[in-house]
Formats: C-alpha cells, structure tokens, sequence
C-alpha cells in the first residue's frame, strides 16, 4: 500500500507541476512530456539523493522517454527548482542518469539548443556544466552501454508483488486520466 501511495503522490506531485506552466510555450512542453514525466516518477528516488542507484523500473522508464522525447527530459532538468515541482531534483544525477542506467542518450549539453536557450544565459551555462560533469565522470568510469535500460549492473532490483502493484498503478492513472478531463 505504501508504494501505490507513493506512486499516486508522484503523479499528483508531476501533473501539478505540468498545470502551473502558463504560457503558451510553456502548456506545449506540458502537453508533450505529460506521459513521459509519469514514466520518469520512478526515477524520484534516484535522482532526488534518496537511493544510491536507479531501479531497473527507472532505468526501462528513462529508456523509453529518451527514445520519446530527449526535450521531455531536459524540461524536467530545466524545472527542476520550479517550487510547484513539490520534489527535489538533483541535477547532476539527472545528467548521470544514462551512465547509471547503461543508456546511450545524447549529451545534457544538447538541452540548450532543444530547449533554444541563449547560449549566454544561466541555464545554458548550467546545462554546460553538467555536460562537463558528466564528461569527466564517462572518462573515468567506462560502462557497458545498453539502449534498453535493462542490462547494466548498477541498477538495484525492483522488489515486485507482481500484477497486484501494476493494477494500483494502473487505477492510479486512470483516477488521474478521470481527474484530469473532468477539471480540463
């Protein structure tokens, strides 16, 4: 019960940061990446300092939006001190999240131009900076790279009550998908 629990509080948590955007811009990215964020809730632990790896859950769900949409991501880095996010994100395990998982994604650099940043603004010097973390830590710990997210050793094992905890995500989302056409 504790974790359908906590799943319902990160989607609420994730669809409350997707409402607060208010320009146009803005409710188009929310429109985007809504699915692909949800997919990410399991990741909250990892890249939030809770958890000293990613979950293999987490790992298959990044490889999933990565291969969806690398913006979906680089908005979730870009908003990661939005307060109406009501989560912490750090970003710097946000970047190593594809060398944890064993995932071939592009560099968290290329952000600044799928997001069209300015290249002397502060968030591009930021994205810059993690592309420059990330950097050092490949050239000094080689991985094994897989597309999927499923090999790879670093990721811990997802402890499972089999069909019983996808069928309360799977009412979680649908309370949700219910929520959201009757307030929209």
């Amino acid at each position: 019960m504790e974790k359908s629990t906590r799943t319902l509080f990160i989607t609420i948590v994730i669809t409350s940061m997707l409402l607060g955007f208010g320009n146009s811009d803005l409710a188009q990215d929310r429109e985007e990446c809504t699915n692909q964020l949800i997919e990410l809730s399991t990741c909250i632990p990892y890249v939030g300092g809770d958890a000293k790896a990613p979950t293999k859950d987490c790992c298959a769900g990044f490889g999933q939006v990565i291969r969806k949409s690398e913006k979906c991501v680089c908005i979730l880095v870009r908003d990661k001190d939005d307060p109406q996010l009501g989560i912490k994100i750090n970003a710097t395990l946000a970047a190593h999240l594809p060398s944890a998982c064993h995932i071939t994604a592009p560099n968290i650099t290329d952000c600044i131009s799928i997001l069209h940043l300015p290249r002397n603004s502060t968030l591009a010097k930021e994205f810059e900076n993690l592309g420059r973390i990330e950097d050092n830590y490949n050239s000094t710990s080689p991985t094994q790279i897989h597309k999927d997210g499923t090999g790879g050793g670093k990721a811990e094992p997802v402890k499972s009550n089999g069909w019983k905890e996808k069928s309360w995500l799977g009412v979680e989302l649908l309370i949700y998908l219910l929520v959201s056409l009757i307030f929209f």
